[in-house]
């Protein structure tokens, strides 16, 4: 009955466009697939670190500058759970599902992501479905963060496909 609760709560102040930030986010310890196929914690990335990106043209992993890291505080954030791994980020974070970008609510993205979902995963080529999701609450607000991109809109977190934030459209 708590979780439900806070999941509400966490419900109306994201809609509200109270606590939240502009930036969709990700967690600190996020992996991020770079351009020399390492992994490397969101927060430890620099303006100028090379990392992989999804080119829906030729559908292949192509290289990308990061322009700059993007940080932002949340107080709310969302474990999304997936087979074999799971991602934490706040509710706007878009990711690309068969039915093209979508965030845990329409209010960003229409689609909404909801478990069932399928979100691709780029180096395996395939699509792994979205099993469940879980708000939870920090007081204080935690640091989050983001990329921004010089050549491409997304880049690969935790082995998904997420869109960057405010980089090259």
């Amino acid at each position: 009955m708590k979780k439900q609760r806070l999941f509400i709560l966490a419900m109306f102040l994201t809609f509200s466009g109270s606590l939240f930030s502009q930036n969709d986010c990700l967690t600190a310890g996020t992996k991020i697939l770079m351009a020399d196929n390492s992994l490397k914690n969101i927060e430890l990335i620099q303006k100028g670190d090379s990392v992989k990106s999804y080119n829906f043209k030729t559908k292949t992993l192509i290289n990308t500058e990061v322009t700059k890291l993007i940080i932002g505080k949340h107080t709310y954030m969302y474990i999304l759970d997936f087979k074999d791994n799971s991602i934490t980020t706040t509710a706007d974070h878009p990711f690309w599902t068969k039915k093209g970008w979508a965030t845990l609510f329409a209010k960003i993205y229409n689609p909404e992501l909801d478990i069932g979902n399928k979100i691709f995963m780029p180096e395996k080529k395939e699509y792994c479905e979205l099993l469940g999701v879980t708000a939870f609450g920090e007081e204080p607000p935690i640091l989050m963060y983001s990329l921004e991109l010089s050549q491409s809109d997304n880049f690969i977190a935790n082995g998904l496909l997420v869109k960057a934030g405010e980089g090259k459209k």
